[in-house]
C-alpha cells in the first residue's frame, strides 16, 4: 500500500480540552476567591506580605470580566470570634473594579478573627459564595495562603470535647472539600513558613476540583509551599498562572530610579504587566516594544504596593519597560515587574509522502499566531509539548512528541514548526485519523481531530513546494517554484492559494492556476507572491502558499508555510558614494602621473655611434629631467635633439628598474629592448647608444637592430 497526504488545518476553532476555551476577544473570564489565613499565629510581617500577594492577583487577571474577592480566616472561639470573615466582596475586575478590590485589601486585618486555622469553615464560604450567581462554565478558583495546619482545638463548633475536635475538623475538611469539587471550585494551596504540612495542603489540592488545562501538570491543581514570607509573591503568581492557564514570565528587579524588563512572545493575545513596588509612593511609566508611551488609563492599583497594565489589544511582542521613580528616601525597596499571558495560536499539520507499509514518515505542525505569522519566540517550557496521534479501526494508537530543535527531520530550531516521524503500521488501511495536541503554558489545549483516507495506489499527481527568500521590500515579490509530476493519461489543473497571511502585509499570489501536462515525469512551475508597497518593514508576510488539484476532486497536493520578512532596503549612501569616487579619480591621476614620471629615463646618456669608424659622432645628449613620460628625440645628420621631428624619430623610456629600457621607432612603430651601453642599429650604419654612464659612451653587449623581432606589448607607449 501506498499513499500521499498533505493536510493543513486551523486548531484556532477547536474544541477546548478545558471550560478555559479561547476567547475571540481575549481571555475567558474567571471567578476566584483568595482565602487568607489572619491567625493570631501569622506575624505581622508575614500578614503585609499575605496582603501584598492578593493585590497581586486583582492587578493580574487578564480578563476584564472576572470577579475576585478576599476572605480572611483564623478560627472561632467561645469569645465570639468568628473562623470566617469576608474582607472583599466578589468584584467585577473592570478599571475602576481592580483599584476598588486592591484598596479594599488594605484593610485586611485580624478583627473578630480567632485563633486557629479552621480549613473547612473558609473553603465551604469561599465555595458558596463562588458558586453563587456564576455560570457553570465559568472556571472557579480558590488560592488558599496559611502559615499552618489544621487546628480547630478552641472552636466549640466542632464538639464539647476539645480532644475531639481536632478529628471531627479532619472529617469537616474531607465534607468541605468535596463540596468544593460538586461547586466546580479549584483549591490551589500556598504555603509559608517552617510548620507547613506540604502533604496535607496537597490532598487538598486533590480533594477539589480537578481541571487541567489540556493535561499540563502545573495547571493540575497542587500546593506550593516557600521558606518565607518574602518568596510568597512570587509563589502566588506562579501558583495563579497555572490556575488560569496563563503563563507567568519574571523579569527583572532592582531599585527606583531606573528601569525594568519583561518581555512578551508574539504567541500572547491577552496580557497584564504586574510592578510589584511594595511601597506605594513609587511611581511607574510604561513603554512597549517600540518605545511609544502606554496611556496612564490602563493603569490600576496606582497608589498601592502592586500595580499593574492591562494590555486591551494583543500586546506587541517584545521587551516591556517600567521605569520606575521615586521621591528621596523612598528607594530602598527593589521593585519587580512580571507578566501573566494567555495566547491563542493556529496550529497545522503538515504530513506529505509516498510511503510504504512499515515505512517511518516526517509529521510536522506549525504554530502561527492569529496573523498567520509563524511563532518563533516560544518560552522554554514549549519544549516537548507539541504532539500527534494516529488512529484508526486498522491499527493501534501510535503518538509521536515533536520537537522543535534543528535535529532531523526539523529543518531549523526555533522557528515554530515542531518536527517528529511517525511510523505507519504495516496493517494500515482505509481511514486513519490524525490530531495535533499542544499542551503548554499559556494555551488552553486546543487539538481537532482530521481524519485521512489513504488511498490503495499513489495518485497520479504531485506536487512540492519550494520558497527560498527570507526577505522581501515593499512592492516586492517572494519567488516560488512548484515541481510537479503526472503520471495520469490526462492533463491536470493545479490551484494555487495564498492562505491565512498577515492581514497587516496585503499580499497575492500569481499564477492561480498551473497546468500539469500528461505523463511528465518532472516539471517546473515559476510562481512569486507580491507584497503591498504598502506594507510595513519588520512585518511577516506569513500564511501558506496551498497547492490544489481541482481536476481530482480539489485534492491537497503540498502546503508551503510563507515566514518571508518585510524589509525595507537601505538608502544608498550617496555621500560615502560620491567621495569613494572622487577619491578614486584622485587616486587615479595621482597613479597616472607617478607612472608618466616613472617611465621617464631621468639621468640617462644617448650617444650616436658610428660602428664604420668606431667612435662617437658627437657628445652625448642627456635626456631632459623635468619630462614626463617617454623621451621623443631626433637623429638629424651626426646629433641627437630632443622632441620629435623628421623621419628619424625615436622615444626611450623606462621599462622595468633601470638598465631595462625600450626604444620605439617612431616611424615604423617598432619596439626593441635595450640595455645600458646596449647600442640600437638605425639607418647609414649609425647606432643610438644608451647609457647612465658619465664617462665616454662605448658600445657594450650584442647590438640591437630595428629589423629584428619586437618586444614587449603593444601599447606601450
Amino acid at each position: 500500500m501506498a499513499g500521499v497526504f498533505a493536510l493543513a488545518i486551523s486548531l484556532s476553532g477547536a474544541p477546548s480540552a478545558s471550560p478555559m476555551g479561547k476567547s475571540e476577544h481575549g481571555a475567558d473570564p474567571i471567578d476566584f476567591a483568595v482565602v487568607v489565613d489572619a491567625s493570631p499565629s501569622v506575624p505581622t510581617e508575614a500578614l503585609q506580605e499575605e496582603k501584598e500577594a492578593t493585590a497581586l492577583l486583582a492587578q493580574g487577571e487578564i480578563a476584564t470580566g472576572s470577579r475576585g474577592m478576599v476572605l480572611a480566616f483564623g478560627g472561632a472561639d467561645d469569645s465570639g470570634n468568628a473562623a470566617v470573615n469576608e474582607v472583599c466582596p466578589l468584584t467585577k475586575l473592570d478599571a475602576g473594579g481592580r483599584q476598588r478590590l486592591g484598596d479594599c485589601v488594605k484593610s485586611l486585618n485580624r478583627e473578630k478573627i480567632g485563633a486557629g486555622t479552621d480549613f473547612p469553615s473558609a473553603i465551604r464560604q469561599a465555595s458558596s459564595r463562588l458558586a453563587a450567581d456564576s455560570s457553570p462554565e465559568i472556571p472557579k478558583i480558590m488560592f488558599l495562603l496559611t502559615d499552618g495546619k489544621l487546628d480547630v482545638r478552641d472552636d466549640p463548633a466542632y464538639g464539647p470535647d476539645a480532644s475531639r475536635r481536632q478529628a471531627n475538623g479532619e472529617k469537616a475538611l474531607t465534607g468541605a472539600l468535596q463540596q468544593a469539587r460538586s461547586a466546580g471550585v479549584q483549591v490551589w494551596p500556598l504555603g509559608f513558613g517552617k510548620g507547613v504540612e506540604k502533604a496535607a495542603l496537597n490532598a487538598m489540592a486533590r480533594g477539589g476540583y480537578q481541571n487541567a488545562c489540556a493535561g499540563l501538570p502545573e495547571a493540575t491543581p497542587h500546593a506550593r509551599t516557600v521558606n518565607g514570607s518574602a518568596d510568597v509573591d512570587t509563589a502566588l503568581l506562579q501558583t495563579f498562572a497555572g490556575a488560569r492557564c496563563a503563563h507567568l514570565t519574571e523579569g527583572t528587579s532592582r531599585r527606583p530610579s531606573g528601569d525594568l524588563h519583561v518581555t512578551l512572545p508574539s504567541i500572547a493575545t491577552s496580557a497584564a504587566i504586574i510592578v510589584i513596588k511594595r511601597d506605594p509612593t513609587v511611581t511607574v511609566s510604561y513603554s512597549d516594544p517600540q518605545g511609544t508611551k502606554v496611556p496612564r488609563n490602563q493603569v490600576s492599583g496606582v497608589q498601592n504596593t502592586v500595580e499593574g497594565l492591562q494590555i486591551r489589544q494583543p500586546p506587541a511582542p517584545g521587551e516591556w519597560t517600567a521605569h520606575i521613580e521615586a521621591p528621596p528616601g523612598h528607594r530602598d525597596q527593589t521593585a519587580t515587574i512580571g507578566a501573566i499571558w494567555q495566547g491563542v495560536v493556529d496550529s497545522y499539520i503538515d504530513v506529505q509522502r509516498v510511503f510504504h507499509e512499515g515505512e517511518k514518515i516526517p509529521v510536522s505542525v506549525q504554530l502561527q499566531n492569529q496573523q498567520g505569522v509563524p511563532v518563533t519566540d516560544l518560552p522554554h517550557a514549549y519544549d516537548g509539548r507539541v504532539s500527534v496521534r494516529l488512529t484508526g479501526q486498522s491499527i493501534q494508537p501510535i503518538s509521536a512528541q515533536l520537537e522543535d530543535t534543528g535535529r532531523e527531520p526539523d529543518s531549523e530550531s526555533n522557528d515554530g514548526r515542531f518536527s517528529g516521524h511517525l511510523v505507519i503500521p504495516r496493517s494500515a488501511h482505509g481511514k486513519l485519523t490524525v490530531t495535533s495536541t499542544v499542551t503548554a503554558p499559556g494555551i488552553t489545549g486546543d487539538s481537532r481531530p482530521v481524519t485521512i483516507d489513504i488511498p490503495p495506489t499513489p495518485p497520479p499527481v504531485t506536487a512540492t513546494g519550494i520558497l527560498d527568500q527570507q526577505t522581501v521590500q515593499p512592492g516586492g515579490t517572494i519567488s516560488g517554484t512548484v515541481r510537479t509530476t503526472n503520471t495520469d493519461s490526462k492533463p491536470h489543473e493545479l490551484r494555487l492559494m495564498l492562505q491565512d497571511s498577515n492581514k497587516a502585509v496585503p499580499s497575492r499570489i500569481n499564477p492561480v492556476i498551473v497546468s500539469v501536462p500528461a505523463g511528465s515525469s518532472q516539471e517546473f512551475h515559476n510562481f512569486g507572491i507580491s507584497v503591498s508597497d504598502r506594507a510595513p518593514e519588520d512585518q511577516m508576510v506569513g500564511g501558506r502558499v496551498i497547492v490544489i488539484d481541482s481536476t481530482d476532486g480539489n485534492k491537497q497536493l503540498e502546503t508551503v508555510f510563507v515566514g518571508t520578512e518585510v524589509k525595507v532596503p537601505p538608502p544608498p549612501p550617496w555621500a560615502l558614494i560620491v567621495t569613494l569616487c572622487v577619491a578614486g579619480i584622485l587616486l587615479l591621476l595621482f597613479s597616472w602621473d607617478r607612472y608618466r614620471r616613472w617611465l621617464n629615463p631621468a639621468g640617462l646618456q644617448l650617444a650616436l655611434y658610428d660602428k664604420d669608424k668606431g667612435k662617437a659622432l658627437s657628445k652625448s645628449q642627456p635626456v631632459l629631467t623635468g619630462q614626463k613620460g617617454p623621451y621623443p628625440f631626433t637623429v638629424t645628420g651626426d646629433e641627437i635633439k630632443p622632441g620629435r621631428s623628421g623621419k628619424e624619430s625615436y622615444q626611450i623610456h623606462r621599462w622595468l628598474p633601470k638598465g631595462r629600457l625600450k626604444i620605439k621607432n617612431l616611424s615604423s612603430g617598432v619596439k626593441q629592448e635595450v640595455h645600458d651601453g646596449q647600442p640600437y642599429g638605425i639607418a647609414n650604419n649609425r647606432r643610438i647608444v644608451p647609457s647612465y654612464r658619465r664617462s665616454p659612451i662605448r658600445p657594450t653587449g650584442p647590438e640591437n637592430k630595428t629589423s629584428g623581432p619586437t618586444s614587449g606589448k603593444d601599447g606601450d607607449f
